[in-house]
C-alpha cells in the first residue's frame, strides 16, 4: 500500500506529540498547500535547535544567579602608608 503525501505528513506529524511541537505542528497544519517532508523537517529541526539554544541560555544564567548568590563580597584592604 503506497501511502500518499498527505498520510506520510501526518505520520510524521503524529511521531511529536509531545506539546512543546504542539504549534510547529499547528503551523504545518494550518498551510495551503502543505509543505513537503523536507521542508517540514527542516521546521521541526529548526524548533528543536532553538528550544535547545533557549534551555542552555536559562541554563547559565540559572548557574550566574546561583553562583553570585553563594559569593561572599571579599574586604580588600587599603593600603596605609606605615613610613609617616
Amino acid at each position: 500500500m503506497k501511502m500518499t503525501g498527505e498520510e506520510k505528513t501526518h505520520q510524521f506529524l503524529k511521531g511529536f506529540s509531545d506539546e512543546s511541537f504542539t504549534s510547529v505542528r499547528n503551523q504545518v497544519l494550518a498551510c495551503d498547500p502543505w509543505p513537503s517532508l523536507d521542508t517540514i523537517f527542516n521546521i521541526i529541526q529548526q524548533e528543536e535547535n532553538h528550544k535547545c539554544i533557549m534551555m542552555e541560555r536559562d541554563h547559565h544564567a540559572k548557574n550566574a544567579i546561583a553562583l553570585g548568590a553563594t559569593e561572599q563580597p571579599t574586604m580588600v584592604e587599603k593600603p596605609t602608608c606605615t613610613h609617616c
